[in-house]
């Protein structure tokens, strides 16, 4: 189905279904079979924008929930620090914690990838290279995310099977360095999606206008 299939069937719901169905020669049957379609598809959309509204709630939710779990690595760049944090912990805690902390920030990509339709739908085709650039910059602080949760892991899993505190402090600096830089990709799509966004409705300009200022 296209892009303008939804659209066309909107209108043809509007002005009146039947006598428009009807005049394009289809009978009764047809016409059941076609408002059910166009009223299964428009539920649909309903429940996939609504899905993918509640993915950006559900996403910070369940990732701090997964960093209570697994908890802070320590601020200190030191083997002693790394060694008592490690020695705080299980394996199976930073483990559960760090799942969940990254099915948050997936969440998180669907939540972008729903503000990407949006904005797609409301913004201006001059604006399409910043809805893209968003979209992008939300994939790469995913993944940067991904990488930060996997060193803080392996930080973890390593201490516990005996490996010199000194040897996972590299692992600990990429964490860090990860997780900082991590803000400044999130500053970039919230900038972008948010310029985007501010050529919509009252809602949209409101949503991208707190977007831009968290940015």
């Amino acid at each position: 189905m296209s892009n303008s299939e939804p659209a066309i069937g909107r209108v043809v719901l509007k002005l009146g279904g039947s006598k428009v169905l009807r005049a394009a020669g289809l009978d009764d049957d047809d016409h059941d079979i076609v408002t059910r379609a166009l009223a299964y598809r428009q539920m649909s959309e309903r429940v996939l924008s609504r899905i993918g509204a509640a993915s950006g709630v559900a996403s910070v939710v369940v990732t701090f929930v997964g960093f209570g779990v697994h908890g802070g690595l320590p601020s200190a760049t030191t083997a002693g620090a790394i060694k008592s944090y490690v020695s705080g912990l299980s394996a199976g805690q930073t483990g559960l914690g760090n799942y969940l902390e990254l099915l948050g920030y997936l969440l998180f990509l669907a939540f972008a990838t729903y503000l990407y339709a949006v904005a797609r739908a409301v913004g201006a085709d001059r604006l399409h290279w910043l809805n893209v650039l968003g979209f992008a910059a939300a994939i790469t602080y995913v993944a940067v995310s991904a990488l930060a949760i996997a060193a803080q892991q392996v930080i973890v899993e390593s201490g516990k099977a005996g490996v010199d505190a000194n040897t996972t402090l590299g692992f600990y600096i990429l964490d860090n360095d990860a997780f900082t830089m991590s803000f400044e990709i999130a500053a970039m799509f919230a900038i972008t999606v948010g310029f985007v966004l501010l050529t919509g409705g009252f809602a949209l300009r409101a949503i991208g206008a707190a977007a831009i200022l968290a940015g």
